[in-house]
């Protein structure tokens, strides 16, 4: 006989009870470069995608509307917050994506969901492109270049 222990997680402080937890994205961007009339491709890293996680959870207990309402309550909030689970750990600046809950007359006091989170950060900031040659020298060059071939 097994001895099944129920996991519980958090967000933003909100326990709820899983019943599975997986990483959807993980890895490098990539872009795939296709060369016509030859065979070859070239893959082009782009950094590190942002991780998903997707997460069966429940809720169920004495307070199980309780802890839903405020569950709720925390997916309408737009900043992010902290999520903590049993084998993935705790990841910081998560956010919720938006999900659907369910609950049927067989299992009066569950309610389930499956709620896909992302990993984001702030405020994102624009991305400085450092150049060894000024914008006017390339265009300098360009057009001395055109004026010869005429």
């Amino acid at each position: 006989m097994y001895d099944y222990q129920l996991l519980q997680a958090k967000y933003k402080n909100i326990p709820f009870f899983i019943r599975k937890e997986s990483i959807d994205q993980l890895g490098q961007k990539r872009i795939i470069h296709d060369y016509p009339s030859s065979g070859t491709r070239y893959v082009e890293a782009q950094g590190l995608v942002p991780n998903e996680f997707s997460i069966d959870i429940f809720f169920s207990g004495l307070l199980w509307k309780d802890y839903f309402e405020l569950f709720k309550t925390v997916l309408e909030l737009a900043s992010p917050g902290r999520l903590v689970l049993p084998v993935f750990g705790v990841i910081e600046n998560v956010v919720a994506m938006p999900t659907s809950a369910s609950s049927n007359m067989t299992d009066i006091g569950i309610i389930t969901m499956t709620v896909k989170f992302s990993v984001t950060v702030e405020k994102p900031s624009p991305t400085s492109i450092v150049s060894s040659q000024s914008v006017s020298a390339s265009a300098n060059a360009a057009v001395a270049g055109l004026g010869a071939g005429f």
